[in-house]
């Protein structure tokens, strides 16, 4: 077990002795549902016995899962902490249960795939259809997150291989560089004088900029050095949403071109920044001890 603030949660799936499958699925489907009662409709069976259920999970771990009001029913942080395992858990049981279906009829199984936002390029999603067109019976299950995340995921086995972003860690990885961008500006045509006009920072300090988080820092360390106010209008998780709202005339994205999807292209204006400075690789990373047959071929098919 592991003490977290005083409570003690779930480690691993080993020191998880009472607890079993069936009860991690009733506490998700009643965390998503919102209500016992939901859950117990969706699940196909009685309150009582599901109500149980989670009173076992409770005392199984000496703790509360739901705090509960006249109104609703609140996940505690606990609770929180279980239901992000338990999805783990349950993802991990799902992707095993097919696979080992998928060896019983001689398919070649599936391949758990991640990628981060900003990788969405062309060249990458012709590279994965000629790999699925010589492995037909493949499946795959792709799993879209930022990359620090998709490194945890990899570290915790729970991909095979993932489309990330620099900079990150690399120690314990195999990587494959397989594209270098700089960020650029995108925004909607009027905000620019020529399609190919370049930018500047000084020329982007007054208007309304999009950010990506992860390259926040990094943007305003530049503007600060170049003696340049930085405001941005919008700062976002995912790339794609800022090149959405950048699509819908909020402003202008900086974020590497990749992200610009191609039917994007014919509405947005996609310009250098001739000062930023700021560049980022796109790599294919696997686990260096990795075994996995089906994840290594998929690797070698990029190298």
């Amino acid at each position: 077990m592991l003490k977290y603030g005083g409570h003690i949660l779930v480690n691993s799936v080993l020191e998880v002795k009472q607890m079993d499958l069936f009860q991690l699925k009733y506490f998700v489907t009643i965390v998503e549902e919102g209500s016992i009662s939901a859950a117990a409709r969706k699940l196909h069976m009685s309150q009582p016995p599901l109500s149980l259920q989670i009173k076992n999970l409770e005392k199984e771990f000496n703790i509360s899962l739901f705090t509960r009001d006249s109104r609703n029913l609140v996940i505690t942080d606990e609770g929180k902490e279980l239901y992000r395992r338990a999805k783990a858990m349950l993802d991990l049981a799902s992707v095993t249960s097919k696979e080992i279906e998928a060896m019983s009829r001689g398919s070649s199984g599936i391949l758990r795939l991640g990628t981060a936002s900003s990788v969405g390029y062309t060249d990458v999603r012709k590279k994965i259809l000629d790999f699925h067109l010589k492995h037909p019976d493949l499946s795959y299950s792709v799993h879209e997150k930022n990359t620090y995340s998709l490194i945890d995921d990899l570290i915790d086995g729970h991909l095979d291989v993932a489309f990330v972003r620099t900079p990150f860690p690399q120690a314990g990885f195999k990587c494959i560089n397989l594209k270098e961008e700089d960020l650029v500006a995108i925004g909607n045509k009027s905000y620019f004088d020529t399609p190919d006009q370049t930018v500047s920072v000084s020329w982007l300090k007054n208007k309304p900029c999009i950010v990506y988080r992860r390259w926040e820092a990094l943007i305003q360390n530049s503007f600060h050095e170049q003696g340049q106010p930085f405001s941005p209008l919008c700062i976002c998780d995912d790339a794609r949403t800022c090149v959405g709202w950048a699509f819908s005339g909020f402003g202008i994205a900086l974020v590497p071109k990749s992200a610009l999807e191609p039917y994007q292209i014919s509405e947005l204006s996609c310009h250098e920044i001739t000062d930023l400075g700021i560049r980022s690789n796109i790599m294919l990373i696997m686990r260096e001890d990795s075994a996995n047959k089906i994840a290594k071929e998929f690797f070698a098919a990029f190298a």
